[in-house]
């Protein structure tokens, strides 16, 4: 399970800076605010992302995620993947790997090994719902504002979440475009400098969906391998 945490900790439902960027420090301070507290900056930027969300009924997002290993220049193992989320409902399509969660069961398809794996939807774990995560980051993390920086010619908002409980993920790093609070890049700190970076990102609101693009269709891979973890 926790290969899977790794894949999808956004999450969302985001590699490194590129070389030339231009830094640009913002001319607010960030409020220092004791243990566990959110920064007041890094929570008025992230309920701008939370209302736009909010917003949708229900969201698509297409992205591109790739894997960093000991602090290499170039990420690499990238590939595009594609999140639909409608509530607590999401389905996530990465590389050879689908989740699929209707809101009470998780199914993890491996599409290599032909195999599926059934969980139960765990809401303590906002991790594997990335829009979920984002919707609810007070609850679950610590946030901090960093700065603001031009990446690729976009402004960004750059916060940093820390989990409050003990987690694989040491440090999450938003950066949100300043003109519309959209994700502009996700990187996702892990032990051993590790790291995934989540950018490219496009978005589809509120766009069609229905309760079976949120449920793994057994009836169409009847050969498939059944785990049964619940």
């Amino acid at each position: 399970m926790k290969r899977f945490l790794f894949l999808i900790s956004l999450v969302f439902a985001f590699g490194g800076m590129q070389s030339g960027a231009n830094a640009q420090v913002s001319p607010q301070t960030t409020v220092k605010t004791a243990e566990g507290a959110n920064d007041p900056m890094a929570h008025s930027y992230m309920e701008k992302t939370r209302k736009w969300l909010n917003g949708c009924k229900t969201i698509e997002i297409r992205f591109e995620a790739c894997s960093e290993e000991n602090n290499q220049p170039t990420p690499s193992g990238c590939q595009r993947s594609s999140l639909l989320v409608q509530g607590s409902k999401y389905r996530l399509v990465m590389g050879a790997d689908e989740f699929y969660c209707n809101g009470t069961d998780l199914w993890v398809y491996t599409v290599a090994n032909h195999e599926v794996s059934i969980y139960v939807c765990d809401q303590t774990l906002p991790d594997l719902n990335p829009v979920s995560l984002i919707k609810n980051h007070d609850k679950f993390y610590r946030a901090k504002y960093i700065r603001q920086q031009t990446i690729d010619g976009v402004s960004c908002h750059i916060i940093d979440l820390t989990p409050l409980q003990r987690s694989e993920v040491t440090k999450m790093r938003l950066y949100l475009n300043a003109g519309d609070a959209k994700f502009h890049k996700i990187e996702v700190y892990l032990p051993q400098n590790r790291r995934f970076i989540y950018n490219n990102f496009s978005y589809k609101e509120n766009a069609p969906a229905k309760t079976a693009d949120f449920v793994f269709d057994l009836n169409k891979f009847p050969k498939v391998q059944v785990n049964d973890m619940r």
